[in-house]
């Protein structure tokens, strides 16, 4: 992070940005700054904000006391051409110099697509030459990184569930801590009540560049020690090469794919809405995956298994097998992976393992004597809720869930018995087991198991980290001289090391390093050949050998533990995939520990075919992420298949009152299914518009004068530095909710009507705050923003505690561009009413988990159009204990 050598001096690029003319660097991205901020006489970079209901109190630019502004290294693209790739840029020096140690409260900050020219200046592209369909942004503090994970980014677990996580923005990465477990807890972070080693902000669309990203005093988002900005942003270039758009924007209005809904006549591109065009062709299955319970029928051959896949878009297959366990499912499962899918056919068919994740455990031993009493509090062990449940006695083997005072549900307990040794019940979310909560030293009766796979475990020992029975797979990745997948399996007792590098040369990478010298950050700092026990070397020729090096020397060969599956040249790379067992041999003295959350490595690549001195070498961590269970490949039909040879992947959709997509009175003409839910009806969205992706006909790739368009994006961050000894303020986290629940899209119907100011499509969602991500013990919501597309008219949120009483809790209406002059371009989103709460905002609001709240979305409907997005984008505190 301190090696930005692209950086100018501080006083040089101040004095440039204060003349108006910033020293861009568009090659390989840069930051500038940091600069002071005075609210009062400061301009902000894209002007005044106007904003939603409840806050117009005068807040018309943003506040802090410094800001640093980042742009990206360049996007390069083509006419109708998808840009998704992630970037990330390094903080300067200076930024870091200033930050390092310190508590860094992010407040605001502002956004723009621009072009470089010759001079250096920069300007604002326009809307109609670049879609800015939706982006990721997140600041990294130095104990968090944003690493590569190889899994496949049309996964069917795409988190659709949580569209602000960094899966969803950031798909192909995972944000983790960087900290090792001998770390000690940032005394910062410690002192401030906080675990802010990255933090998420808002990342909306079109609208991003006029919407107002501001925190009122007293919250924000809170990074310690900034060092990097990543970003992941979908751009479609709408560029119109030929020139013959129209008198006033001859860029604007090029080609458009015969699919599109849009007319020649709006005032906007059909490619905007991800049309489907031939080169996306549909494939219907007959086959279709599985979640969770058991295939019936299953499929009976590794045959009929290993066409499924390929016919349900499951791809890159990495690798094919054929087993004979109890530990996974019977028939045919898939696994996400690195690379691509790993799939298997298992032939015991008297397997017990259900698809998906585990089913509900039971607590072993013979019957205790008496039912348990669970009075008491209990803790929702869900990753984002951690929700306190309060349980008392209504009665004879009855119970009450309460949470902050109010009745949730009750609990109705049986008597323990053989299959149900420490007892049960049945309860809100159906049927549970007692037993022995994980973490060592729970007592009995300290877990409840429930059918729907949550869990419960009793305080103080919920407080304590869970043991899973059987430890989730991990994997890793990591590109460097040397690209080295390491995926450990406990289920299966398996570690597959994947290697690749030049096939001419000998390379290899080492690992089981013991010696910590550094304690910081990276601890790959100080990794070298001395220390390191367990080496894999691959020679020239393609023969693997496994050493203990010495004090820089080639040390001792150990005896070979591992199975090599394949080895492989293709275009000068050699591939070696090898698997050994997580223990291995004695003699090399390395353990692959699937609890870890990384591993240091170092590795080499040498000048001749056989093992001498190495012509270059590095270090590095792997940083391991949990993969999804394995998922169900059945012999049953279920409007499964693929679009453009990806997979369509299960049902996303949900029944009301969640959302209306199937139950839609808008599209009556397709059985009230909305056509994003449905593969057979599907014309276009985000299922047609993956990274890449030229949104043409193949008939009409040859667009004239088809030149590479070269772009960037620009970020301005408004900071304050927090004193650690005062709480000064609220860290904020990130939720959200789609109004078309769970599907992240949803396409509008023609309107039929005469009188065109009839033409509307309303979609809505009823759902409870504790619904929400970070909300299970309630929350106050700081600022609310809602993403929607052209057309959108606007977005509401309700509390209908009372039906008859609704009380608005903001109004994200947009503003639409009045003229093609800056950041105001006509029939464009001009910016979204951003509602904000807190001091100068709107009054806070308690949300307790109950609290009954209704989402709306309205779109004009003049025309129909495809891959609409109706999501509340939310920054929240929790709801004081005391409330």
């Amino acid at each position: 992070p301190n090696s930005n050598k692209n950086m100018l001096p501080l006083v040089t690029a101040a004095a440039a940005v204060l003349a108006g003319n910033p020293p861009w660097n568009n090659q390989t991205g840069a930051s500038y700054g940091p600069f002071p901020w005075d609210p009062t006489t400061g301009k902000t970079m894209n002007g005044d904000y106007v904003f939603g209901t409840g806050s117009g109190k005068g807040i018309t630019t943003h506040r802090g006391t410094h800001y640093f502004e980042v742009v990206t290294p360049s996007y390069f693209s083509t006419y109708a051409e998808v840009r998704w790739d992630a970037m990330q840029v390094e903080l300067n020096n200076d930024i870091i110099a200033m930050t390092d140690g310190k508590l860094v409260n992010f407040v605001g900050y502002e956004f723009d697509l621009v072009k470089t020219l010759a001079d250096g200046t920069h300007v604002s592209v326009p809307a109609y030459e670049l879609y800015n369909h939706h982006f990721g942004n997140s600041v990294l503090g130095k104990a968090a990184k944003m690493v590569k994970t190889g899994l496949p980014m049309d996964h069917d677990a795409a988190h659709a569930e949580d569209p602000m996580s960094v899966d969803a923005l950031f798909p192909g990465y995972r944000l983790v801590n960087a900290e090792t477990p001998a770390t000690e807890p940032s005394p910062v972070r410690s002192a401030a009540g906080s675990t802010a080693a990255g933090g998420l902000i808002i990342g909306n669309g079109a609208e991003s560049r006029k919407t107002f990203h501001y925190f009122t005093d007293g919250y924000g988002v809170q990074v310690e020690s900034p060092y990097s900005v990543s970003i992941h942003p979908m751009i479609i270039d709408t560029r119109n090469r030929e020139g013959n758009g129209s008198a006033t924007r001859p860029t604007g209005h090029g080609i458009v794919p015969p699919s599109s809904n849009v007319p020649s006549s709006a005032m906007y591109s059909g490619i905007h809405e991800c049309p489907c065009t031939d080169q996306w062709p549909k494939k219907i299955s007959s086959f279709s995956t599985l979640k969770s319970g058991v295939c019936n029928p299953l499929i009976t051959t590794a045959e009929t298994c290993f066409s499924a896949a390929a016919e349900l878009g499951l791809k890159p297959i990495i690798k094919n097998s054929t087993v004979a366990v109890s530990t996974i499912p019977s028939g045919c499962s898939v696994q996400a992976i690195a690379g691509g899918y790993e799939l298997v056919f298992n032939t015991d068919t008297a397997s017990k393992t259900t698809c998906g994740k585990p089913a509900i455990p039971t607590a072993q031993g013979p019957p205790i004597a008496s039912a348990c009493d669970i009075s008491g509090t209990w803790m929702n062990m869900a990753p984002k809720s951690k929700a306190l449940l309060n349980v008392s006695s209504i009665g004879e083997n009855m119970y009450g869930i309460f949470q902050l005072g109010k009745n949730i549900g009750n609990i109705t307990i049986s008597k323990p018995s053989a299959a149900q040794p420490q007892g049960g019940g049945v309860g809100p979310w159906g049927a549970f087991n007692l037993l022995n909560y994980s973490a060592p030293g729970s007592p009995i009766c300290t877990q409840m198991a429930w059918a729907n796979g949550g869990t419960f475990a009793r305080m103080p020992y919920a407080e304590k980290p869970e043991v899973p029975p059987v430890l989730p797979r991990v994997s890793a990745l990591a590109e460097d001289l040397v690209n080295i997948t390491v995926d450990i399996d406990p289920a299966k007792d398996l570690v597959t090391l994947t290697l690749q590098g030049p096939s001419d040369v000998w390379y290899g990478a080492g690992f089981g390093y013991h010696h910590v010298s550094t304690g910081g950050a990276d601890p790959s700092v100080g990794v070298s050949m001395v220390g390191t026990n367990w080496t894999v070397v691959i020679l020239g020729d393609g023969t693997v050998m496994e050493r203990r090096l010495g004090n820089h020397e080639a040390g001792t060969q150990l005896p070979q533990t591992v199975n090599v599956t394949s080895n492989t040249v293709i275009d000068g790379t050699r591939t070696v995939v090898m698997t050994r067992t997580i223990k291995g041999a004695t003699t090399d003295d390395f353990f692959f520990d699937p609890t870890a959350n990384q591993l240091t490595f170092i590795n080499a690549v040498g000048n001749g075919p056989y093992l001498m001195e190495h012509k270059i070498k590095s270090s590095g961590v792997l940083y391991f992420v949990e993969l999804d269970y394995p998922t169900c490949i059945c012999n049953v039909a279920a409007d499964q298949g693929s679009i453009g040879a990806y997979s369509w992947g299960t049902q996303r959709c949900v029944a009301r009152p969640l959302g209306q997509m199937l139950d839609d009175p808008g599209w009556e003409s397709n059985h009230r299914v909305n056509p994003s839910c449905d593969i057979r009806a599907y014309k276009g969205g985000l299922r047609c518009c993956k990274g890449g992706t030229v949104i043409l006909d193949t008939d009409q790739l040859n667009v004239t004068n088809n030149y590479v368009f070269e772009w960037q994006l620009k970020y301005r961050y408004y900071f304050e530095i927090l004193d650690q000894n005062t709480t000064t303020s609220q860290n904020t986290f990130m939720t959200s909710w789609w109004t078309e629940h769970n599907n992240g899209e949803h396409d509008v119907p023609p309107c039929n009507e005469t009188d065109k100011s009839k033409c509307t499509y309303t979609i809505t969602s009823n759902f409870t705050a504790g619904d929400m991500n970070g909300c299970g013990n309630g929350c106050q919501f700081i600022t609310m923003e809602g993403h929607c597309h052209i057309g959108c008219i606007g977005m509401e949120m309700w509390i209908v505690d009372d039906p008859a009483k609704p009380q608005l809790l903001c109004n994200a209406s947009v503003n639409m561009g009045q003229s093609d002059g800056w950041m105001d371009e006509m029939g464009y989103i001009a910016g979204a009413n951003t509602c904000i709460f807190g001091p100068n905002g709107a009054d806070v609001v308690d949300l307790h988990p109950t609290t009954k709240l209704m989402s709306i979305k309205v779109s004009n409907t003049t025309d129909q159009y495809t891959g609409d997005m109706a999501l509340w984008e939310i920054n929240a505190v929790a709801l004081p204990a005391t409330v």
